[in-house]
């Protein structure tokens, strides 16, 4: 295991609050390759001990039909960060808009569903619909006062 931590920052180092991090050697060069992720220190010393990551292929869930390729290794995030991610994936080929609500990853945090908001713009739909009968009803009752005034 080879590990760089010098003034000047590579390309595969992260610098936070102004201080270089160590990361393995190989680094996020390869981020712009498909089916690549970057892991954590902790997940790598987890999943890899002893070795090096980088070049390694992981698979997220078991599912053999999407396989990893091991770019690079950031330093654990400072527990205080609202960014608690041990694993950052490229996902080319994947529409932006599909990534939250259309594509489906098996970890502790919450994502999006589709069908909630389906069901909230039902809701606001059929609330927008009341209000507008709600008008018609006012101004037509409103309307028959003022003729019956003439």
């Amino acid at each position: 295991m080879r590990r760089i931590s010098t003034g000047s920052i590579p390309s595969n180092e992260v610098r936070l609050q102004n201080k270089t991090q160590d990361t393995y050697e190989e680094g996020f060069a390869y981020m712009d390759q498909p089916n690549t992720m970057i892991l954590s220190k902790r997940k790598a010393e987890k999943y890899f001990p002893g070795i090096d990551p980088v070049g390694n292929v992981f698979y997220l869930n078991d599912d053999k039909h999407h396989p990893y390729t091991v770019g690079g290794v950031f330093a654990d995030l400072p527990e205080n960060s609202h960014l608690q991610y041990d694993f950052f994936l490229t996902l080319t080929g994947k529409p932006v808009q599909n990534i939250h609500l259309g594509y489906y990853i098996e970890d502790s945090h919450s994502h999006g569903d589709r069908r909630f908001v389906w069901l909230f713009g039902a809701v606001a739909v059929f609330i927008l619909a009341l209000a507008v009968i709600n008008f018609i009803n006012l101004s037509t009752a409103r309307s028959a006062n003022r003729a019956k005034e003439v």
